[in-house]
């Protein structure tokens, strides 16, 4: 199942992967960083949320990692040590996130 999310004009399609990806971000910060469940539920909402006011404007992929997985990237950063990448391609009128990674896996140096 994708998920759909409308903003103004354009859609945002997450596929399976991309949504599993962020329940296994949220599970994570729950289970081994020791988080409580909700503040790793908001953790997550806020990805998205930074990730779909990002995709306002599309922006080209210009890593090799992320050029694999789509055309687009929209970012978001968390902290100062940490940005979360969602690729994604434009599907007619859907932006459809196929993957989701951060800095720490993306290159080093970013």
């Amino acid at each position: 199942m994708n998920i759909m999310i409308n903003l103004d004009s354009h859609r945002i399609v997450y596929s399976i992967e991309a949504q599993m990806e962020l329940d296994s971000i949220e599970d994570y910060l729950y289970s081994e960083m020791q988080f409580s469940r909700e503040y790793a539920h908001n953790y997550v909402e806020d990805m998205k949320s930074g990730f779909e006011k990002s995709m306002l404007i599309s922006s080209p992929s210009h890593y090799n990692d992320h050029k694999r997985h789509g055309k687009y990237v929209a970012s978001y950063r968390r902290n100062p040590r940490t940005r979360w990448y969602a690729i994604y391609d434009i599907l007619f009128r859907y932006k459809y996130i196929k993957h989701i990674m951060n800095n720490h896996t993306t290159v080093k140096g970013i």
